[in-house]
């Protein structure tokens, strides 16, 4: 069971949930914004937030800052967190100035700071689940989108709540996360979506 733990862990690695998030915003927003624009937008976000972070840990392995890629201890962490957070506050910033991506821009500022609030809680030596930050931010940025614009989205959230219990499981019996970790980890994803989507549009 531990290679099908950690392959779900791989599958669903929250350095992927931008691109998938993106996607979905797309599939659910069908006017304003044309399929060859949508295209780019979801090659930046891929080439921004998968290959650039993948390229800094491994230049970061060949240095020896990190032991391995999948940045297990808080030491290792620190420098990864404060580039992404950086990085999703930028393409946050610039999404706010497109009408169209107005919405998008609430995924990658409530990641920038959801992962500021990781960074400070490594201060408390709690290192909590970045797989569930991301669960969370892509499941309450899909609520949060149905809730605007009244699109029905029960059967997909189910899907996707069910997945991040899968996760979960998966995290916990890895032994990298204990039960308070991965709980610290949703909730912030969580509630850092919502405190966007109060700000932008209620």
């Amino acid at each position: 069971m531990e290679k099908f733990h950690k392959l779900i862990s791989v599958v669903f690695h929250p350095i992927l949930l931008p691109v998938a998030a993106t996607l979905v915003f797309f599939m659910l927003n069908t006017h304003g914004i044309e399929r060859s624009v949508q295209l780019k937008i979801i090659f930046m976000i891929a080439i921004g937030t998968y290959f650039v972070p993948v390229l800094m840990l491994v230049i970061l392995k060949r240095r020896n800052l990190i032991q391995s890629l999948e940045v297990q201890t808080i030491s290792e962490r620190k420098i990864p967190v404060i580039f992404m957070t950086l990085l999703f506050f930028m393409l946050g910033k610039a999404f706010t100035k497109i009408p169209n991506l107005l919405f998008l821009s609430q995924l990658f500022l409530g990641c920038s700071l959801a992962l500021s609030i990781t960074y400070f809680l490594f201060i408390r030596k709690l290192k909590i689940s970045l797989h569930m930050i991301g669960m969370a931010s892509f499941i309450a940025f899909v609520m949060a989108y149905s809730i605007e614009n009244h699109v029905n989205t029960t059967h997909f959230l189910a899907v996707l709540f069910m997945i991040a219990g899968i996760v979960a499981h998966a995290r916990i019996k890895l032994k990298e996360h204990s039960l308070n970790e991965i709980f610290y980890g949703f909730t912030t994803g969580f509630i850092t979506q919502f405190l966007l989507f109060g700000i932008l549009w209620l």
